[in-house]
């Protein structure tokens, strides 16, 4: 009982102070600075409130399950890109070395590649589900980012690499 009304008090307080802003009914900036001085100060009765630190502990259970979870799906994740990592190389490796391959081969090796793409799209669907993230812009050399993963992948024989692609010797 005594947590609803604490919370009313301070809704109430959030109203007048919105009001007052909304519509300039305050007389004097000092009388403005006051009552957000009062709302603060509610909020902090709040939060140190029983009510307000029951609903800090939810919120931060919370969290930590939806962290166990993202890093559990992360792990899985990696784990499983790894594997569908090799079962597509080695479905292209096949589709290379095939000089004529039968239809049915080549649809068998169609079908497995959509497959892995889909399944590597699911896992990516499910990472970024449980992870709300913020992004952050950052300056990168996109030559750089080719040739770091260029470097992580093997490529056949007869597909030669240009090292320096777009930059003047």
């Amino acid at each position: 009982m005594e947590e609803k009304e604490a919370d009313n008090r301070i809704k109430e307080k959030v109203k007048i102070a919105r009001k007052m802003i909304k519509t300039d009914s305050y007389k004097t900036e000092q009388q403005l600075i006051n009552e957000l001085v009062k709302l603060g100060r509610g909020i902090v009765e709040w939060e140190t409130s029983e009510a307000g630190n029951k609903e800090i502990r939810d919120q931060l259970g919370r969290l930590e399950k939806r962290a166990t979870i993202e890093q559990l799906a992360r792990g899985i994740g990696h784990e499983l890109r790894n594997s569908l990592g090799a079962i597509k190389n080695a479905a292209y490796f096949l589709n290379m070395a095939l000089e004529e391959p039968q239809p049915e081969v080549k649809e068998a090796l169609n079908i497995l590649d959509k497959n892995v793409t889909r399944a590597e799209e699911v896992i990516r669907g499910l990472i970024v589900f449980n992870h709300a993230r913020l992004l952050t812009l950052l300056k990168a050399d996109i030559n750089d980012i080719g040739q770091n993963a260029l470097s992580r992948t093997s490529m056949p024989k007869n597909i030669e690499r240009d090292r320096n692609p777009g930059r003047d010797t």
